[in-house]
């Protein structure tokens, strides 16, 4: 009776209902991968290898230069992406569409290594606003608690939803915190005029400029997922590979290239990996200027944690005061 209770109380629509929603009433036109889909296994590798790569180097920085609160949410960020991806990576071969042991184990694990990545984007931008002058201390502290609950309440819906169902569920609840980082980035962009540094004055592109043009990438990648497999970037690749497996004899002729080669998760997860090359260089530019913030906090009259850390309220507006730094030094 009490899960019953908690379940009703989750404040998140089911899987099915959003996915129902998606392909019934928006006439989305993706269809999720059932079998032998060896493009987005492969490709699910890739991200997992590169995000697991660049947890490691964020981690590094915090063995250095002891890290807080933006170099974990970082940390946290890139580690459960990995972990996603990993799961991922088996979940999608599916030989013969026979979904054997212990695939029901791995999708569970695959949902909640998302929902934690879920409460980690909100970390991040948690620590990115406790970073700037302009906001209220109470507003990091609030999305933390966001954060928590939404991950939760995701988590708690993974547990009831069909493998076809959670694919667009994902991509629905990862969208408004990553959303609202992008669109910090773009206003942090336009206020530093980084654009404009970087078209008229020869400048190289800031990390974070970088991350606001991520978002066209990654809405390449989510085209495979809105206009599915019969038009659009995911059908002209697939008749692209078709055409040269052809041309390379690997094909007979009139033969069709089966359609788990290239599909809608493959084109998403090949954009995705572009944009997150360039969202990664976010992350590890914040988590070094938060380090380094507190390296200068440094000093004898600093407040400090038991092992003899600076606190990262005792550096204040550490990101505000790296654009400007960043400012300076070009002028």
């Amino acid at each position: 009776l009490p899960g019953e209770v908690a379940w009703q109380m989750n404040p998140l629509p089911s899987c099915h209902s959003v996915h129902r929603f998606g392909v019934e009433t928006l006439r989305l036109g993706f269809v999720a991968c059932s079998a032998d889909c060896h493009a987005a296994s492969f490709t699910d590798a890739a991200l997992a290898c590169h995000a697991l790569f660049h947890a490691f180097k964020v981690w590094s920085y915090g063995r250095t230069g002891g890290g807080s609160v933006m170099h974990w949410a970082a940390f946290a960020a890139l580690l459960s992406n990995g972990l996603w991806s990993t799961c991922g990576a088996v979940l999608w071969l599916q030989p013969g569409g026979s979904r054997a042991p212990p695939f029901e184990t791995l999708f569970r694990l695959n949902g909640g290594a998302q929902a934690l990545l879920v409460g980690s984007w909100w970390c991040v931008l948690a620590g990115m606003l406790g970073g700037l002058a302009s906001v209220p201390r109470v507003l990091p502290a609030v999305l933390y608690a966001v954060g928590a609950a939404h991950a939760l309440a995701f988590a708690l819906r993974n547990l009831e939803a069909s493998f076809e169902s959670y694919v667009l569920c994902g991509g629905a609840n990862v969208t408004p915190p990553l959303s609202s980082i992008w669109l910090l980035l773009v206003l942090l962009c336009r206020r530093h005029e980084l654009l404009s540094r970087w078209l008229r004055r020869g400048e190289d592109a800031h990390p974070l400029l970088v991350g606001a043009l991520s978002g066209l990438v990654f809405w390449f990648g989510n085209s495979g997922l809105l206009m599915g497999a019969e038009t659009g970037l995911t059908y002209w690749t697939h008749a692209a590979l078709e055409a040269l497996c052809r041309a390379a004899g690997l094909l007979p002729e009139g033969a069709r290239l089966w359609q788990g080669a290239f599909e809608e998760m493959a084109c998403f997860h090949l954009f995705g990996l572009l944009g997150n090359e360039m969202l990664f260089r976010v992350y590890r530019w914040l988590a070094a200027a938060e380090v380094d913030a507190i390296r200068r906090a440094a000093t004898p009259t600093r407040v400090c944690n038991r092992n003899g850390k600076a606190r990262a309220r005792s550096i204040g507006p550490w990101l505000t005061e790296a654009l400007h730094a960043g400012s300076r030094k070009q002028e």
